[in-house]
């Protein structure tokens, strides 16, 4: 992909995650504000649609009062006169009032006269059964004061019902009885109420059996809280809910009134264009955007691209870049050429460093070889010829082992092997080779891995030193020596021996101290070393130099580990080093240095498990002391294994032991080795000593621990077996058990 293609790409990702987003949060802020201002209104509306019905209720309440303080009504409820109902109580007397119903009470509360009208109809639909049920309501006011209206639920559905006690014309009692008007709220009614507030009303009996369902969710909001609810009920309309309570305050009715959702749809409708000029207007700031991005730097970086591989391709390191201009492509231009006129000029000081450093390798009387992976020689300098008799050139691309003595071949193939697996870098050993004449000398072969930029293994080099003369001189001191002490006599050997016996118990009481002082002098200047070594790897050094300074580098750490191994041995031989107890986790320990293992042995492929068996992770040991016995026990399994791999075991065979048991797939140990297998200085199996440049103080280290440790290490190994060692030491390390030991 282009850089071009990929500004291209960032620009549209950019400008559409900025569109989402605020298309996301325009979006929600402003529907939600729609929907907040459609409840707003449909709150009113229902507000509207109470207020017409409590307009309905006052009045009837006016009717109601105009009828029942009144001189006439007073007297007919005592004289009960037929031509008070004649001239009175005529339908169109209700139809003008508007009335469904009137019933007059006696002050008993019995019915003294009843009527009904269907206003729609025009005649009379009273019953005995209507009648029972208003009565039955138990509307009876006795004080003059009272009055009585609201929402009554009769067996032909829901009334308006307004109720007064009947006085005189000057509103004076007692009170006769009680005057009963009432308007239903059937369909009719409804629709009139609807045509009057322009609004779509709807009325619902609470226990109505077959309640919508909008109307029953709206049942269980009113019953918790006092706001109007409000319910979308489908994409076009809107409905906002009401209870209305009966004439003595209980829940009697259900009101909804519904909306069509102009307000959400002319809002929704805003958006969209509102969204689509900001999509038009994104687009047209990202292709202007993309336009000057493309002028200003992409094409300029094109320019910059062509002009670095027109050098590449000519590689001609005098070519320069010319970009115009004082901007940072113009400045990175500068810094190009820049750099071509040092590579120039640095590569002319390679070739003088590289045929200085030839003249000087063909000067020298060492042999100085280089190799690839499979033995063959690559690189001679004219001291092989003068050496061996055999030319340079008919040397190169043939074997080394050759040139190597037939018994001796088998040990410089470890040695090589050994290089070339990566187990070691350096080695240093001695061969017969034969010569072009066919006499036989001796050789000194020191020899390195060499390795590409990459850490590669490339092949070897080395120096080659004929030591013929000095193996002579060997010769001829050891057969003096040997002929030396042959005339001694038996009585100086037994002085000699008493003296060496003396010398050896005075000096075993003093080498610990000894070493220990001297590996504490050994480390400084070894630090120094190493310190200097990193700070010329921090230089502009050529690869050879890399290479010199790399070896010295790991070849002082290697040293350096063996003066730490000296200096562990010789406090634990005086008695001298102290465990620091502390509490912590026995498993991330054992992780902790597994992980740190597994690079060495993944470098010879090797698998390294690990397997936890443990109810309780939390030890009382010092924590550096234990993780340096796994090391130990690790390294060596890993060193001595070729095929297969290593496990590490961790259990508790008692709530107050752990074991810690490493096995391993390599060579083994033979059945004579092991009981010395953790003696001093003790090194097994010397077919293969030369995988390790170590003292033989490793074993002997983590025996001395442990035992520190109050507990106990031991192994089990056959030749070809494998090996399996075991520490076992307790949960809890006692502090008074450790200072006795």
């Amino acid at each position: 992909m282009t850089l071009r293609q990929k500004t291209l790409l960032l620009l549209a990702i950019t400008l559409t995650g900025l569109l989402g987003a605020l298309s996301v949060t325009t979006s929600s802020a402003l529907l939600d504000s729609f929907g907040a201002i459609e409840a707003q209104s449909i709150r009113r509306d229902v507000e509207r649609a109470q207020d017409a019905l409590a307009y309905e209720l006052a009045d009837l309440n006016k009717v109601a009062t105009d009828w029942s303080i009144w001189d006439d009504t007073y007297s007919f409820i005592r004289t009960r006169s037929d031509r008070y109902i004649q001239l009175n109580l005529k339908n169109s007397t209700l139809a003008n009032l508007k009335l469904n119903f009137m019933l007059f009470l006696d002050s008993r509360g019995q019915v003294v006269f009843s009527k009904a009208f269907g206003l729609e109809q025009r005649e009379d639909f009273i019953n005995q059964e209507f009648q029972q049920s208003l009565a039955a309501a138990n509307i009876h006011l006795q004080n003059p004061e009272q009055q009585l209206s609201g929402i009554m639920l009769l067996p032909d559905g829901p009334a308006l019902v307004a109720a007064q006690p009947i006085l005189t014309s000057e509103g004076n009692g007692p009170s006769r009885g009680t005057l009963i008007l009432g308007r239903n709220l059937d369909p009719q009614k409804i629709q009139q109420l609807a045509q009057l507030t322009h609004l779509s009303l709807n009325l619902r009996r609470i226990v109505d059996a077959n309640l919508p369902f909008d109307f029953q969710t709206a049942q269980a909001t009113l019953f918790e809280q006092t706001e109007i609810p409000v319910q979308v009920l489908a994409q076009d309309s809107v409905a906002g809910y009401a209870l209305l309570r009966d004439i003595y305050g209980k829940p009697a009715l259900l009101l909804r009134v519904e909306s069509p959702r102009d307000i959400y749809q002319q809002g929704a409708t805003s958006l969209r264009y509102f969204f689509l000029a900001l999509l038009l207007t994104g687009f047209g700031l990202g292709s202007v955007a993309l336009l000057l991005l493309d002028q200003l730097v992409l094409a300029r970086l094109a320019q910059l691209n062509t002009g670095i591989s027109r050098v590449r391709m000519s590689g001609d390191l005098n070519l320069r870049i010319r970009i115009p201009g004082r901007d940072e492509l113009a400045r990175l231009a500068h810094t190009i050429n820049g750099m071509l006129e040092g590579l120039a000029c640095a590569e002319q000081d390679l070739r003088d460093s590289e045929r200085e450093y030839r003249c000087l390798v063909e000067s020298l009387k060492e042999v100085i070889f280089q190799t690839d992976t499979t033995g063959l020689w690559r690189f001679l300098n004219p001291s092989w010829e003068a050496m061996t008799g055999f030319s340079v050139q008919e040397s190169l691309g043939r074997p080394i082992l050759n040139f190597i003595h037939p018994d001796d071949r088998q040990h410089h193939l470890e040695e090589f092997l050994a290089l070339i697996k990566r187990r070691k870098e350096s080695t240093c050993y001695e061969v017969r080779y034969v010569t072009k004449e066919g006499v036989q000398r001796w050789l000194e072969i020191q020899t390195y891995s060499r390795l590409d930029f990459a850490n590669n293994l490339i092949g070897t080099s080395g120096t080659l030193n004929d030591i013929t003369e000095r193996k002579q001189v060997e010769a001829e001191r050891l057969r003096a020596e040997v002929a030396e002490l042959a005339r001694c006599s038996l009585e100086q050997e037994i002085t000699e021996r008493k003296r060496i016996e003396h010398l050896l118990f005075a000096a075993n009481q003093v080498k610990s101290q000894f070493l220990a002082t001297m590996s504490h002098e050994l480390r400084t200047p070894m630090n120094a070393v190493l310190g200097f070594a990193q700070l010329l790897l921090r230089n502009q050094l050529s690869p050879y130099q890399i290479d010199m300074v790399g070896r010295i580098f790991r070849n002082g750490k290697q040293l350096l580990s063996l003066i730490e191994e000296i200096l562990d041995f010789s406090k634990l031989e005086a008695g001298s080093l102290e465990l620091e107890l502390q509490e912590f986790d026995l498993e991330q320990l054992v992780l902790a240095t597994c992980e740190e293992m597994r690079v060495s042995a993944q470098q010879k492929s090797l698998y390294l498990q690990v397997y936890f068996k443990l109810d309780n992770a939390k030890i009382v040991n010092d924590y550096a002391r234990l993780r340096q016995v796994l090391i130990n026990l690790l390294a060596n399994a890993i060193k001595f294994t070729e095929v297969g791999g290593v496990e590490l075991e961790v259990c508790e065979p008692t709530p107050e032991r752990v074991t810690l048991t490493v096995r391993d797939t390599g060579i083994g140990i033979a059945s004579a080795d092991l009981e010395s297998i953790f003696d001093e200085f003790h090194r097994v199996n010397q077919v293969w000593t030369h995988l390790s440049d170590g003292t033989g103080l490793g074993l002997a280290i983590v025996k001395h621990l442990v035992q520190k440790m109050q507990g106990t290490v031991t192994v089990e190994s056959e030749l070809a077996q494998g090996s399996i060692f075991q520490v076992e030491i307790p949960r809890r390390v006692s502090v008074r058990s450790y200072l006795l030991a």
